[in-house]
């Protein structure tokens, strides 16, 4: 009786941890895509101070909360073609 027990425990447990596991893969997967769509869409803008925050924000969530130099260089170069390409359509929209 006390091995059942032991083992219905030991069960329980696991799939406690297995779902808790998931969740928070689910969770983090969303927050990706999430902040993946919102700097594609900020990149589409004007604003590029909201750009930059944004970028900032899903890179540091890609390296689990630090941004890297590469990074840093990434938001740079997208923000300079995200001002010529505004500066481009601004052109043939006169």
């Amino acid at each position: 009786m006390t091995q059942a027990i032991f083992i219905v425990a030991l069960s329980g447990a696991m799939a406690y941890r297995a779902y808790r596991h998931c969740r928070r893969k689910l969770l983090t997967r969303d927050k990706f895509q999430l902040l993946s769509y919102a700097y594609e869409q900020a990149l589409l803008g004007n604003d590029r101070d909201y750009a930059e925050a944004v970028g900032e924000a899903y890179y540091s969530a890609l390296r689990g909360g630090r941004l890297t130099r590469e990074d840093e260089k990434a938001i740079a170069f997208e923000l300079a073609v995200m001002f010529r390409c505004s500066l481009y359509w601004d052109r043939i929209a006169r």
